[in-house]
């Protein structure tokens, strides 16, 4: 099965994928924001909560998008720092991690490197055969990086195959 998860603000989400085109689960978990913990603190419960998560469905891939920012160097380390946490918890049960660009997942998604947001949240809800919009913007993102390790899970059995 694959799973995808997607930093965003205070929040993760985690997907996970059906084999084959059946992609059509969706769960969503909460990096328990408190004010007034340490930041360390924080850190540590995403760790342990995304462990937990791992354990609990024992993925075959886990699919992340790289570290992108443009100005806000605040915002960069912050993420930076719970991107780390997620690819440790990941790493230390050796689930093979596959990082994304931005345009490898527009690219998967949609089939044009360039597309807009409202193409890739189209495109996504469309594969996944969702109805309502896809609320917030780091779900769909979320979402399309899930949509870009099944297709990479099936590019790595097809290539399995030829061997």
């Amino acid at each position: 099965m694959a799973h995808a998860i997607a930093v965003g603000a205070a929040k993760f989400w985690h997907v996970p994928l059906c084999n084959g085109t059946h992609r059509i689960s969706q769960s969503t978990f909460d990096a328990h924001v408190y004010i007034g913990i340490w930041p360390a603190q924080r850190l540590e419960i995403l760790f342990n909560d995304l462990s937990d998560i791992l354990e609990e469905y024992k993925p075959d891939k886990f699919g992340v998008e790289e570290l992108f920012f443009n100005r806000n160097v605040t915002t960069a380390i912050k993420v930076g720092q719970a991107r780390g946490v997620i690819l440790l918890a990941a790493e230390q049960q050796r689930i093979p991690i596959y990082e994304y660009t931005p345009l490898q997942i527009k690219q998967a998604v949609t089939g044009y490197g360039k597309a807009d947001k409202n193409q890739v949240i189209y495109m996504t809800m469309n594969i996944l055969g969702i109805r309502e919009k896809i609320k917030p913007d780091d779900t769909a993102d979320a979402l399309a990086v899930a949509i870009c390790t099944a297709h990479s899970s099936h590019q790595d059995r097809l290539m399995r195959l030829i061997k």
